[in-house]
């Protein structure tokens, strides 16, 4: 996220009353308010052993919990990205039956400017609060290493009708330098309320707002906002530089290019000087017809699923939640749990239609990562990079010098020297223009490298452009060169380890020019085709082969082995039909080693690997 001046540390709190079966409302809350930094949930109603449950993943969160079942209990905290969050505590005892012990999950929530001490609790109705739990011990221990403290919670402590407990927490609070900060009932049924939901802070003047919602959030109980006076800087929406791209496939486009004397370009002083201007003339016109423009990313102030319908039940919801209060009588309050029913109901509808309707329309290339997007299966969570990029690139430019290594130069001397052998010697044919269609059809990437043509405008004008990318690549292979601008690609660093400490885990993924991926896919077709013509390739090879992959390499050992062990044992059996009918023939044994190639480049001359990134023909 990109970053600018100065917000307030938010928090909000809510019994949920099982997460997964009203993660729509949350969501909606989310989208339709700003900037929330860390999100309590009480009686999650998880099951403990499963870890990846995609559809309770928030977009910008980080999810952190502690179940107990999926029939009740449990608490969970999201945090925004712009946050880490590290555990502090956490409750170690096994449910065995009521009235249990307090669920909860201490821990800090921090940046480069803050420290926050959170703590998420559930306390199930008349758990103890130290007999056989460490909850306040633990608590006390946080508490007091901390400048920052923000508690949230279901404490069950309604100071009418359990009195006793609420006691003791107006007890814990003062000792401990706490504030207490609603005096409003939290929980609302037929007949009465109550005040189970609390928040409590040790800064209480740092308080800029507090809030619950109008009506209950869910299943009776309010959802309990506070916003701190902590110094955090505000998260601005990325904006992407895009262009638009349907209008330009509704142009005449490909009429201005085709004006353009294209292979007029090849008369140029240098391959790369007509590389030039071939860029130079075909943004002049695509920029006249679809200019480059600057994009908000989800720049959505509501869930897209929720329709003018549901904010008019919302709003009936609302209406009939106050008549309860003010006439107190129970068709009133059956009136608004109906309503409430019926908002859950049509909003998990409206989702559960929203993401059919994006799945429908998604082609099954791209369907994995719809899943994704809309949050129906995992995803890795992007990690912040936590090196300079002048530290990661030097890690890049560095992990592949080995001194000991011979110079490419001298091997490619010693390959010179060599004899030519017998057979016909590999030679670039003329490329025709299918062969870039196919190549150009073969890509199902979008990346778009230093020049910015995207794979996706380049199938849009290729009618207009194919003669000339089709001359210029056989240009470029006649003269054994290759063009300066497309040696150049970006460097995405992806994390090799879960938590990079060095500059060493991380990896680099290069994002070349479209084109030169073109290019060097029809090389790759001509070598190919010479290597099967020749039958050069090892027959243990499986990657870079038609119809082999780990898959027909996992076959072929199992298979090998399986031919091993019967050879093996038809030969002790042979054996012990010589022998002693007592004598037990041994067992066939098989010894297979197998390599770890998870740092197979780190050992790579670099400048092996620039001649064959770089130095291209």
């Amino acid at each position: 996220m990109k970053i600018a001046e100065c917000d307030k540390f938010t928090a909000i709190a809510i019994n949920i009353n099982s997460l997964q079966a009203h993660i729509a409302l949350l969501l909606q809350y989310i989208a339709s308010n700003s900037v929330i930094h860390v999100i309590v949930v009480t009686e999650t109603k998880l099951p403990k052993n499963i870890h990846n449950i995609p559809k309770i993943e928030i977009a910008n969160y980080e999810l952190y919990r502690n179940d107990r079942n999926s029939n009740g209990g449990g608490v969970a905290v999201y945090v925004h990205t712009s946050f880490k969050f590290s555990l502090l505590y956490t409750n170690t005892e096994i449910w065995c039956g009521k009235p249990g012990f307090p669920e909860y999950i201490i821990g800090e929530v921090h940046n480069k400017e803050i420290s926050v001490l959170i703590c998420a609790v559930y306390r199930p109705p008349h758990a103890p609060f130290t007999s056989g739990t460490s909850f306040i011990q633990n608590l006390v221990n946080a508490i007091d290493s901390f400048q920052h403290v923000v508690i949230l919670g279901d404490f069950n402590a309604d100071p009418i009708t359990n009195f006793a407990d609420f006691s003791f927490v107006k007890t814990f609070a003062f000792e401990n330098s706490l504030h207490i900060v609603q005096s409003e009932p939290t929980f609302h049924y037929a007949g009465n309320s109550s005040l189970l939901d609390l928040c409590l802070v040790n800064e209480p003047e740092k308080i800029v707002h507090y809030n619950k919602t109008d009506c209950p959030f869910v299943n009776g109980h309010d959802l309990l906002s506070v916003k701190m006076d902590y110094a955090v800087e505000r998260t601005q929406p990325v904006y992407i530089s895009t262009r638009d791209l349907f209008k330009l496939e509704k142009s005449n486009v490909n009429e201005k290019l085709l004006s353009i004397d294209w292979l007029g370009l090849l008369d140029s002083v240098s391959i790369d000087e007509a590389l030039d201007k071939f860029y130079t003339e075909y943004f002049k016109v695509v920029d006249s017809i679809a200019p480059v423009r600057n994009v908000k990313v989800n720049d959505r102030k509501h869930g897209p699923w929720i329709t003018p319908e549901i904010t008019n039940l919302q709003y009936q919801t609302r209406c009939a939640f106050k008549d309860f209060k003010k006439y107190n009588c129970k068709e009133k309050y059956i009136l608004f749990k109906k309503l409430q029913k019926l908002v859950d109901d049509t909003i998990t509808e409206a989702l559960t239609e929203y993401h059919r309707t994006r799945i429908q329309r998604t082609p099954a290339n791209k369907l994995f990562n719809e899943l994704k997007n809309l949050g129906l299966i995992s995803r890795k969570t992007s990690q912040k990079i936590n090196h300079s990029f002048d530290d990661i690139n030097r890690a890049f430019a560095d992990v592949s010098i080995d001194p000991h290594c011979r110079d490419v130069n001298e091997l490619m001397q010693k390959l010179a020297q060599t004899p030519e052998p017998l057979t016909e010697l590999f030679k670039f044919t003329k490329i025709e223009c299918d062969d870039v269609r196919k190549a150009i059809s073969s890509f199902t990437s979008n990346a778009t490298g230093v020049d910015g043509l995207s794979p996706k405008l380049v199938r849009i004008t290729l009618p207009a452009i194919i003669h000339f990318l089709t001359e210029f690549f056989n240009l470029s292979l006649t003269k054994s060169y290759y063009p300066l601008l497309w040696k150049k690609s970006l460097i995405i660093p992806f994390n090799k380890a879960t938590n990079p400490k060095t500059t060493h885990d991380y990896r680099p993924i290069s994002i070349s020019c479209f084109l030169a991926k073109v290019l060097d896919k029809l090389v790759y077709y001509q070598i190919e085709k010479y290597v099967n013509y020749k039958n050069l390739h090892d027959p243990y090879q499986s990657a870079y082969r038609p119809f082999h992959s780990t898959q027909s390499t996992l076959l072929k050992f199992v298979s090998d082995a399986k031919k091993k062990w019967t050879i093996e044992k038809s030969r002790s059996l042979s054996c012990s039909t010589t022998r002693n009918a007592s004598t037990r023939s041994p067992t066939p044994n098989s010894f297979y080693i197998f390599l770890n190639w998870d740092s197979r480049f780190n050992s790579a001359n670099g400048s092996h690997r620039t001649c064959q990134t770089g130095n291209r023909p």
